[in-house]
């Protein structure tokens, strides 16, 4: 099983597949409070969103994408989802939609370029047309859900994605707008889904999943995974000082767009220790991450 540029379907893929792992992702839980009270402006359609809120929700939200107010919507909706009960998701969902002028024009036409040309280029649109605040991983959820079946798909690439298929698969992206690397992730799952009879969503979310639940250090593990390092419980300092870490992350992204070398796995590697250490130190204070 062995795909044209040479990635077989993983090991540990076949054998999730084989042990009958649910492919369907359970729904999340969020705060319509907190929601409504960073994007006031939005407050009816939150309340209209359930809760918990699972992909077929989102999916709902996507039937028509015709205008601006329809992505405006549906990027909400699926950053609802995304962050689920992350407590800074709002916060920046809001920031997004606020300190760019042309977000809603931005969203509205990369959703439209999904369904017309397909993800990898609907991807490359947003590239040349970045959105302070909003990186790759949350980026590809909102293009995800405006995919229609005929076309180049668009799929989630999450740093817990990104990290299993290094592990699984030997293959190694970047999530800093490298066009290249995202279409070469789309193709990838495209062959694997194939062959393991899966939709598209079910391969991205096995692996997902799998990489969310390896190994028994869950909390540290948390910490090292961007975008997924905050628990509701989280003490305000511990999380103001992972925010900050993320948003350097973001920084320095767009600063080395494009870059070769090692400096991205040098900084990958100083941003996964001082969170390590973040961690480490709430614990011995009485307030886990």
């Amino acid at each position: 099983m062995t795909k044209p540029d040479g990635y077989p379907v993983p090991d540990r893929l076949t054998e999730i597949r084989a042990r009958g792992a649910s492919t369907t992702q359970q729904a999340t839980r969020w705060n319509l409070r907190t929601w409504q009270a960073m994007l006031p402006e939005h407050s009816e359609l939150l309340e209209q969103l359930p809760n918990p809120i699972d992909r077929e929700a989102v999916r709902a939200q996507a039937s028509s994408l015709k205008d601006e107010a329809d992505a405006i919507r549906l990027f909400i909706t699926a950053m609802v989802w995304g962050y689920g009960p992350i407590g800074y998701g709002p916060f920046r969902t809001a920031r997004v939609l606020a300190e760019n002028s042309a977000a809603a024009a931005t969203l509205l036409s990369v959703g439209q370029c999904v369904r017309t040309a397909g993800g990898p280029a609907a991807f490359g649109l947003l590239k040349k047309n970045r959105l302070r605040w909003l990186g790759v991983s949350f980026a590809t959820k909102y293009m995800y859900f405006c995919n229609e079946p005929s076309r180049n798909p668009a799929l989630i690439l999450d740093s817990l994605v990104q990290r299993w298929l290094s592990v699984n698969a030997d293959i190694r992206l970047r999530t800093d707008w490298r066009v290249d690397h995202y279409e070469r992730y789309v193709r990838t799952v495209v062959h694997w889904a194939a062959q393991l009879s899966l939709e598209l969503g079910e391969v991205e979310f096995l692996m997902f999943d799998d990489e969310l639940h390896r190994g028994n250090d869950n909390t540290t593990r948390r910490a090292d995974l961007r975008g997924f390092t905050i628990e509701p419980s989280t003490g305000a300092e511990c999380q103001a000082v992972l925010d900050a870490l993320d948003e350097a992350v973001d920084a320095f992204a767009a600063m080395m767009d494009g870059a070769e070398g090692h400096d991205h796995e040098d900084f990958d590697r100083g941003i996964r220790q001082l969170r390590r250490i973040v961690v480490a130190r709430a614990a011995q204070a009485g307030s886990p991450c």
